[in-house]
């Protein structure tokens, strides 16, 4: 905390992008993954080798967890999630890092197996390749000033 709050008398927008990183991106890892996640995942995150952004606001809910409408649901067959915006009103918005820098981000849906919804849960997801490459099936977009 002291790094980030010394980082923000020099550059508040690089104080920004450290307390989402780490403070949200990261967080959210820690306290939410399994121990099996955590071990593969926090250490890229604390070294910046993972950068990633927050995804829980949504155009039409804003952070109303309960309203959240993007969805990940269970592909038994190819054994994954196959995460959706349905409609324009669950577009992620506002998240810091998004447009510019991260390669991942903790996006949150409502988790459905076999047409049983189990709620929000929280999904590690790529949006960026490497070389800063946007990844198939993600639109990202710079939404401009708040």
């Amino acid at each position: 905390d002291s790094i980030i709050e010394s980082v923000a008398l020099l550059d508040h927008s690089l104080e920004v992008l450290m307390g989402v990183h780490y403070g949200l991106f990261g967080t959210t890892i820690a306290r939410l993954g399994s121990p099996d996640q955590v071990n593969q995942w926090l250490g890229k995150v604390e070294d910046c080798s993972m950068l990633g952004c927050f995804a829980l606001t949504e155009l039409g809910h804003g952070s109303n967890v309960r309203g959240i409408e993007t969805t990940a649901t269970y592909d038994a067959s190819r054994q994954e999630f196959i995460v959706d915006t349905p409609t324009e009103t669950a577009q992620k918005y506002w998240i810091g890092g998004a447009a510019s820098v991260a390669r991942w981000t903790t996006a949150f849906a409502q988790l459905h197996i076999n047409g049983t919804n189990h709620g929000v849960h929280p999904f590690l997801v790529r949006i960026r390749n490497d070389d800063g490459t946007g990844v198939s099936g993600v639109t990202l977009a710079d939404c401009g000033h708040k």
